[in-house]
C-alpha cells in the first residue's frame, strides 16, 4: 500500500553539522548495507563507517549523538552527494532524521534523488553556511532551524524566540511547487488513483 504524499511546505530541526567538501553517497550509505529490499532500517546505517570503529566501538560524531524523537537540519559544504548515484543515501537521510541539508552546493543525482522523496536540498553561500556552521556548540541543542519553503526563507531561532536570523535562499520553482502542492513524489501519484490504473490495464491486449 502506498502512503498518501504529504505537502511539504515548511521544515524544521535541530542542526547537526558535518563541516567537509564532497561528501559522497558511500560516505553516506557504505555498499554493503544496501543489500536489502526495503529503505526501512537504512537510517541505522547512516554514515557508518565514520561513526564506528574498526571493532565496532562508537566515535565521536554528530549521528551518534542524535535524539530519535528529535527531527534534524544537516549543515555541510560543497559538492554533497557526489560520487554513485545510489538512492539509498537521501533513503539513509530522511530515515537517520534529517529533514533537510543544506549546504553550498549539492551532486546533481543526489538532488534529484533527494528531493524527490521530499528532502529539502537548500543552498546557500559560502559566508552563510559558516555561520551556521560556527553556530555556538553549547546552545545548538537550543536552536532550531525553520525552513519556509512558500517562501523561501530559512529562520534560526532558539527555541524561547529570543533571537532569531534570516536568510532567504532560491529554490527551483517547479520543486518549490511540488514540494507545497504535494507531487513530488511521482509513483506515490501515480498509485492514489489505482482505479484508473485497473480500468486501464483490463485494457490493454496482454491483460490477464
Amino acid at each position: 500500500m502506498f502512503n498518501i504524499i504529504k505537502e511539504i511546505k515548511c521544515v524544521e530541526g535541530k542542526p547537526i553539522v558535518i563541516p567537509y567538501d564532497n561528501i559522497d553517497t558511500d560516505r553516506i550509505i557504505p555498499a554493503r548495507f544496501m543489500k536489502t529490499t526495503t529503505f526501512e532500517k537504512l537510517g541505522e546505517y547512516c554514515f557508518y563507517d565514520e561513526r564506528f570503529s574498526n571493532d565496532g566501538k562508537p566515535l565521536d560524531h554528530p549521528f551518534n549523538k542524535v535524539d530519535k524523537s528529535s527531527d534534524y537540519i544537516l549543515i555541510t559544504r560543497k559538492n554533497f552527494g557526489c560520487g554513485s548515484s545510489r538512492e539509498h543515501a537521501p533513503q539513509s537521510l530522511k530515515r537517520a532524521g534529517v529533514k533537510a541539508v543544506i549546504a553550498e552546493s549539492f551532486a546533481e543525482i543526489f538532488y534529484g534523488n533527494a528531493t524527490t522523496i521530499g528532502l529539502p536540498c537548500i543552498v546557500l553561500n559560502k559566508s552563510e553556511i559558516d555561520r551556521l556552521i560556527n553556530l555556538p556548540k553549547d546552545s545548538a541543542d537550543n536552536i532550531i532551524i525553520r525552513l519556509d519553503i512558500e517562501n523561501k526563507v530559512l529562520e534560526v531561532k532558539s527555541l524561547d524566540h529570543s533571537n532569531v536570523e534570516k536568510y532567504n535562499f532560491e529554490l527551483p520553482e517547479d520543486i518549490r511547487l511540488a514540494f507545497i502542492k504535494g507531487i513530488y513524489d511521482n509513483i506515490s501519484l501515480l498509485a492514489e488513483d489505482l482505479s484508473a490504473i485497473k480500468d486501464f490495464e483490463k485494457r490493454i491486449p496482454y491483460s490477464f
